[in-house]
């Protein structure tokens, strides 16, 4: 009976932090059909063309331009020998980084504050509409948080020996910067995870171990994928020019208009900002805290600022609001009936208004069919007879008569199938 309850128990505590990654993959795949061809985001089709260009053998750095680390690019050139030219097997390996991301930011939850934080951050990040759509984006970012993600989970695990930790964690968040550097906001995060799971003796040797070996790991990558120091990879994001775009006032609207989406996320988070410094300041708190709030800082000040990169605040913002929403229930619980009708009333409004925002998710059409209606009065508008080649984005127009309209979307070729003119 003992070994029935432990084994029980056991079970429960491996197979739950995956239940997450699951719900999530049944809320995409009723939403739409992620494994089509049909685009979620321009830079799919980036990704997608630098990996079969790899494939074909042309180097990442010398003959495609490149302005992105390689992880992601060399992990799909190696999946198309298994699928060839499949965008669905793209994207079911950037939906399976979702359901790791999902795993270990749950384990990470529970190790610091226990199930009610870790169920509680789990689904909020779950039932983002942000995050469903990027979890099935042939995009670098989700993939590069997920490793670095699974990078602090190892930190912070209790292992026999202390080192196998390090040098787990200080491998793959190499990987993870490899994936896309903008995952470096997290070391922070990294530091005090160390410091708060280390015995006060190791403290200093695990910290340094992890972070000599995340050195040592990335440059090995450098040197065994040749990848130029500089270069492309460092100048586009750095250019006067593109700087001169930045506006603060822009950045701040853009935050404010992605956590206005989800009430209950964005409230709870800002609560959280001002409640973990003044309460709660463990250090256990203040590693998902200072995910964010570091994160945050490096947003507001890029440029230019695109949606899918507000994943490196969604994340830890989840967590913090989580923490809050936890310590609001047990403080509701012990207060007078008024005060705890009230918690339980803004708990239950905010549970509502992410029901609704799923229900609009799941009924609005995808992107490619919003755009279908536009695309058919294009054609109608100018068709001729003639062999026309469409796509959703084409990237050089051409022809010997090109359409007035949108040029970018139609070309016409003759029938030996060259470009003409």
């Amino acid at each position: 009976m003992l070994n029935r309850v432990a084994f029980r128990s056991a079970f429960v505590r491996i197979a739950s932090p995956l239940l997450p990654g699951v719900l999530l993959v049944i809320l995409v795949s009723v939403q739409q059909p992620w494994w089509s061809v049909r685009e979620f985001n321009q830079d799919e089709g980036f990704n997608l063309g630098k990996a079969a260009l790899y494939h074909a053998g042309f180097d990442l750095y010398r003959d495609i331009w490149n302005d992105q680390p390689p992880i992601l690019t060399v992990a799909l050139a190696a999946l198309q020998n298994l699928f060839p030219a499949d965008v669905g097997a793209a994207r079911a390996l950037i939906l399976l980084s979702a359901v790791l991301l999902l795993a270990c930011l749950f384990r990470l939850a529970r190790r610091f504050h226990g199930p009610v934080v870790a169920w509680t951050a789990t689904l909020l990040l779950v039932f983002s509409s942000l995050f469903q759509l990027l979890s099935v984006s042939v995009l670098i970012g989700l993939p590069a948080i997920a490793l670095a993600t699974l990078a602090l989970d190892l930190a912070t695990t209790r292992w026999p020996r202390a080192w196998i930790g390090c040098l787990a964690a200080g491998v793959v968040y190499a990987l993870a910067l490899h994936t896309k550097l903008f995952v470096l906001p997290m070391l922070p995060a990294f530091v005090l995870g160390c410091w708060a799971t280390s015995p006060r003796r190791g403290r200093a040797a695990a910290i340094g171990g992890f972070l000599a070996t995340a050195v040592l790991a990335y440059l090995a990558v450098v040197w065994a994928l040749a990848i130029p120091v500089g270069g492309s990879l460092l100048a586009p994001h750095v250019a006067p020019s593109l700087r001169a775009g930045y506006s603060a006032s822009r950045n701040f609207d853009a935050f404010f208009d992605t956590f206005r989406r989800f009430l209950l996320l964005g409230i709870a988070y800002a609560a959280s900002l001002f409640w973990i410094p003044a309460r709660a300041r463990s250090v256990a708190n203040l590693v998902p805290l200072s995910w964010a709030v570091s994160g945050a800082a490096v947003l507001m000040l890029h440029t230019p600022l695109w949606s899918h990169q507000f994943l490196l605040v969604i994340i830890p913002a989840c967590w913090c609001a989580a923490i809050f929403i936890e310590a609001a229930i047990r403080w509701a619980t012990s207060a007078a009936q008024l005060r705890r009708i009230a918690v339980f009333a803004l708990l239950f409004a905010g549970i509502v208004a992410a029901l609704v925002n799923q229900g609009q998710t799941l009924s609005r059409p995808s992107r490619y069919e919003q755009t279908l209606p536009s695309v058919a009065r294009q054609i109608l508008r100018y068709w001729e007879p003639g062999d026309w080649t469409f796509c959703d984005r084409a990237l050089f127009p051409c022809g010997r008569r090109r359409p007035a309209g949108d040029r970018r979307q139609f070309g016409k070729a003759d029938r030996s199938g060259q470009p003409a003119g």
